[in-house]
């Protein structure tokens, strides 16, 4: 019987990466004004996958002092120029949704160009000095393959 749940143990570790299967993820936080590579270890030339990251851009309160000490208002004026990008090797550069104020997630499809792709990610856009950023969950999943 032991050796019946090692050949199971084996087939499914030797099996084809599924779609939606796990390639690579980082558990790094991005903040504004980023310019970093990571490298997609795991990803293969000429496969498809799914890229996600979900981000968020915020004001920090306004302090406003008080006779008693300070109070924190909350602002609401729009947060312009959020422009967070990424690339996958040399491909085009594609734009992250990155929230105003609330979290939207990323899912971008690409083709790797080659083995362990490097995935470069950019803001490109100078926010003002009160704007705070993150972007973070970074992962590569296997996608569908086309016909």
């Amino acid at each position: 019987m032991p050796t019946a749940l090692a050949l199971v143990v084996v087939l499914s570790l030797s099996r084809a990466p599924m779609p939606g299967d796990l390639i690579w993820q980082s558990g790094e936080q991005l903040s504004k004004g980023t310019q970093r590579t990571f490298v997609a270890v795991g990803t293969k030339k000429g496969t498809r996958y799914v890229f996600r990251a979900q981000g968020q851009c915020w004001w920090i309160p306004l302090r406003i002092p008080t006779k008693t000490g300070f109070i924190e208002r909350e602002r609401t004026e729009r947060i312009f120029g959020i422009d967070f990008r990424v690339t996958f090797g040399s491909d085009t550069k594609q734009f992250l949704n990155v929230g105003e104020r609330v979290p939207q997630q990323s899912e971008l499809t690409f083709v790797a160009d080659r083995d362990d792709v490097p995935i470069s990610i950019v803001d490109a856009f100078e926010l003002p000095r009160d704007v705070m950023c993150n972007v973070e969950g970074l992962q590569v999943l296997q996608a569908a393959q086309q016909p």
